[in-house]
């Protein structure tokens, strides 16, 4: 398209171009096919009405008829149907054709708000290691919507990267469920109980001296395991847990550590599958 901030999206673009950029700027979808009537007039007067904003809203058209998964996801049943995304949720949205007053209207209210804008000055502030400065921007921005996911996660990382780590897990734990910042927000506390648990176990220089000396010495494989895990060495901690948990004392504590071990990898990560499988196997 000729147009700028009216881009084309596909089942297999729509989570880079559409959810991820919606946390920099609102996005608007406009499902559409192009055997429909209503959507061929709806379409002209939305790229209109979005130029008009000069860049502050992007404008991402899909074909229902070829790309069918992203309608599905959302519950797209009739259209033209159109949706408005910001931080990676929905925010707004209608269906049917709209007059171009309605149109302006609707695109007025995604405008960011003040609190949008005030935690895009922390993420900077953030990025630059000044976070002193984004702790006092994130808590501004919060002030003025306690629930702003991205804040909350900002406000979190910025606890952590200065050492207060119980700030930082009470400040996560806000973070609404049902955003793509919960899962972020999930991984990163998960991390700090492994760190924390760390602090509390042998040395790993005392642990691989103890596990030479008795390859079955339990808390030592524990105890390699939790500060391998928490320097991010996954796969050889996961071997040490996995003996840890042969001991009926130590088991309980191994499995949780696992599992924690797995939220800071990600779903994502394709070991965590065949991880897990080995744990239930060794558990069960």
């Amino acid at each position: 398209m000729s147009k700028p901030f009216v881009i084309d999206v596909t089942d297999d673009t729509f989570e880079q171009e559409v959810i991820t950029r919606s946390h920099q700027l609102p996005v608007v979808v406009d499902f559409w096919a192009a055997w429909c009537g209503p959507c061929r007039l709806l379409g002209p007067v939305i790229e209109d009405a979005v130029s008009r904003f000069g860049g502050k809203i992007v404008l991402a058209k899909l074909d229902t008829d070829a790309n069918p998964n992203v309608g599905q996801r959302f519950g797209i049943q009739s259209i033209p149907a159109v949706k408005a995304f910001r931080n990676g949720s929905v925010v707004g949205g209608f269906v049917g054709y709209r007059a171009e007053k309605d149109v302006d209207t609707f695109l007025r209210s995604l405008s960011p708000t003040e609190a949008d804008e005030l935690c895009s000055r922390g993420l900077s502030a953030a990025e630059s290691g000044n976070f002193s400065r984004s702790i006092e921007l994130f808590r501004e921005a919060l002030a003025k919507e306690p629930r702003h996911a991205q804040a909350l996660l900002g406000l979190g990382r910025s606890f952590a990267a200065t050492g207060s780590l119980v700030e930082a897990e009470r400040t996560l734990l806000r973070v609404p469920v049902d955003t793509p910042e919960e899962l972020e927000a999930s991984r990163l506390i998960a991390g700090f109980k492994l760190k924390q648990q760390s602090s509390d176990v042998l040395t790993e220089e005392q642990a691989r001296a103890a596990i030479a000396n008795n390859g079955n010495d339990y808390a030592a494989r524990f105890a390699l395991g939790t500060r391998l895990a928490a320097g991010q060495h996954h796969e050889e901690a996961f071997e040490h847990f996995l003996v840890a948990l042969q001991s009926p004392d130590i088991r309980e504590k191994a499995r949780e550590s696992m599992v924690r071990m797995f939220e800071v990898m990600g779903p994502q990560d394709p070991r965590v599958r065949d991880m897990r499988t080995r744990m239930a196997r060794a558990l069960y």
